[in-house]
């Protein structure tokens, strides 16, 4: 996915890396993206009372609250954060959107930031499985291709409902 506004985002990513360091992980379940990751020491825990809470799911407004209330997903905060990132890269934005042709746009601009963390996941997992069957390892690709499309359509979708034209 391209980042549409690099002058501004390459420059946080440098900052959190220097904040985090090169091998920063998550203490709980390794998770490494620096854009997910807050700084914490054990000390600021203990000092703080801060527990780990039983769930670490949060509920994301996919294409804004303002714009489609109802329209939410329950997500891990790592994901979460990565989202809402890649929403900013994306330069989605999260205000009320003036007209209906751009509220639509704003939803599948949205849903294809889904589909492609979804499709980064299913990769990442397909990169790590050993001793497949060539069915199987198929399907995963098979899946993948799918997913892709889907996301190139809901792209190709938001762009049709921003110009207002018809196929």
């Amino acid at each position: 996915m391209a980042d549409r506004t690099p002058i501004r985002t390459i420059p946080l990513a440098l900052r959190r890396r220097k904040r985090l360091g090169p091998d920063s992980a998550c203490a709980i379940c390794g998770y490494c993206d620096p854009v997910a990751l807050i700084p914490v020491s054990p000390d600021w825990l203990r000092s703080t009372g801060v527990r780990v809470p039983h769930t670490l799911l949060q509920w994301d407004h996919v294409a804004s609250r303002k714009n489609y209330p109802g329209l939410i997903v329950a997500i891990c905060r790592n994901c979460h954060a990565v989202v809402t990132e890649l929403r900013e890269q994306e330069r989605i934005s999260m205000e009320r959107q003036p007209n209906a042709r751009l509220r639509v746009a704003l939803r599948f601009e949205a849903q294809a930031i889904y589909r492609q963390r979804e499709l980064d996941s299913l990769c990442h997992d397909y990169v790590h499985l050993k001793g497949i069957s060539r069915e199987t390892r198929e399907a995963l690709l098979a899946e993948a291709w799918r997913r892709d499309e889907e996301i190139a359509s809901l792209r190709r979708s938001a762009e049709i409902a921003r110009k207002g034209k018809r196929k």
